[in-house]
This record gives C-alpha cells, structure tokens and sequence, in this order.
C-alpha cells in the first residue's frame, strides 16, 4: 500500500493543496515524487500507462491526489493525460477551469458521439480528441474534461465506443491517470476499471470506516481491477494546518 498526505477534500482547500502552492523542496512535493517512484517500482513486470484512482466514499482527496501526481509525473517529461470521469461531481474540470467558463465538451461528449456506432474510423476520433483536451498551464500536463454531466452516468460508461476512446488515449499521450467516481456510491469505476492497467485507492487519515474501504476493495477488485494499493491522505501540522507527508511505504 502506498500512505501519502491528507489533503482537504473541499474544491477550494483542493486547489490551495495543488503543487503550484508549495516548494519543490517541501515535504509535501516530495511525497508526490516518492509516490511516482512507488507505482514505477510497482509495475517492472508489466506497463502502467492507464491509471485508475478511485475512493470508498466522498471527500477523501482523490482529485487532489490526480492533479498532484500528474503534474509530478509531467515534471519527467512524459505527456500526461488526466481525465475527468467523475461525471456525478467533477473535481479537476473544476479545479484547472476555476474562473473559466466551463468547457462545453469532454469526456461525456466524446462518448456519446460514439453511441450507436459499431465502427469507429480512428482518424476521427484522435481528432475529436485533440479538440476535446485542453492543455494546462503546466508542461506536458492535459486534461480532457468531463464535459456536460449526463442524467446516467453509468449508461454512457457502458458504450461500446469508450475502448476507442482509452485506445486513442493510449497512442496519443505517454501516461493517462482517471479520475473516478467513489466506488460505494456508484459502480463507475467498476466499468472504468477493464481499460485500465490498474488502480489506487485513496483513503482519507482519521476517516474511520475501516468497512467501507474493505468493502470497497472488494467491489473493484471482484471487477477484475488491478489494485496497485492505496494512498492514505494525512494530516501533519508541521508542514502547515492542512497538508502533511508520507508516513511509509508498503509494497503488496
């Protein structure tokens, strides 16, 4: 299990917690580094270039850690794809377009205009991609939005077309981290979870409920997802009220 930082889950204690906030030299941004460090270590004997992250509930930091640990890895110099399918509450479309109108196309977008289409020409939609992606202010870091919130998520996440999407993805940038909804409230990343290489859990320090987290483990890895380990947010008041650093790091 990875065991990171807690960050405040709220959007605007959210944003204050991005990188840009702090030193590269803190505490804080190192943790950041050690965990990049921990899932390249993680998958030696097999690819991670699609990342799933994921939460047993709200409010546990889980676009907070996204945005940090893409931004981290773009550092290196890879292109890193972050994508917005939270489509019940979507932290990073609101996180990187604060102040901006917000994007009308994205994710839900791209999908729908794969519904009903048995054959996707590639050409097409690699260019309906990069109209859809918006790049940040940040080398190398993207965002492809969630784009307009459907009434059901759950129905356009099982649309045929979605593998394309992921496949364009994976030829187009050189690591591509999902943000997701909860696992308890919603199977979204349940239906996520095949066309990715594997997936974090982020788990709130001090939460408590140990049960919702077990369960929630056993929710997405009975999807067949996986399950790389968990980054545990926490709390340290040596580095500031809100932000702390890495406790350890345990290896499955």
């Amino acid at each position: 299990m990875f065991f990171q930082k807690r960050a405040e889950s709220k959007t605007d204690s959210g944003v204050k917690a991005l990188l840009s906030n702090f030193s590269v030299k803190s505490r804080y941004a190192e943790s950041y580094r050690t965990l990049r460090t921990n899932l390249h270590f993680a998958s030696l004997d097999k690819k991670l270039q699609v990342l799933l992250v994921t939460s047993a509930l709200p409010g546990e930091g889980k676009s907070t850690t996204v945005a940090n640990l893409a931004r981290t890895m773009a550092q290196m110099g890879q292109s890193v794809l972050m994508v917005d399918a939270d489509l019940r509450r979507p932290g990073l479309t609101t996180c990187f377009c604060s102040g901006k109108v917000k994007p009308r196309f994205g994710l839900s977008s791209l999908i729908s205009e794969t519904l009903g289409q048995t054959l996707l020409e590639s050409e097409h939609l690699m260019e309906s991609l990069a109209q859809t992606v918006i790049a940040t202010e940040y080398d190398n870091l993207f965002l492809l939005p969630s784009g307009a919130i459907p009434p059901n998520p759950l129905a356009l996440f099982g649309a045929q077309g979605l593998s394309a999407i992921f496949a364009a993805c994976r030829q187009r940038y050189d690591m591509v981290i999902v943000d997701t909804s909860p696992v308890l409230p919603a199977s979204d990343a349940l239906m996520l979870s095949p066309y990715c290489d594997g997936a974090l859990m982020i788990v709130q320090f001090g939460g408590g409920n140990k049960k919702a987290l077990k369960d929630a483990l056993t929710r997405i890895e009975g999807s067949g997802a996986n399950v790389l380990g968990a980054v545990l947010n926490q709390a340290d008041s040596r580095e500031s009220s809100y932000y702390g650093y890495p406790s350890a790091y345990y290896g499955e």
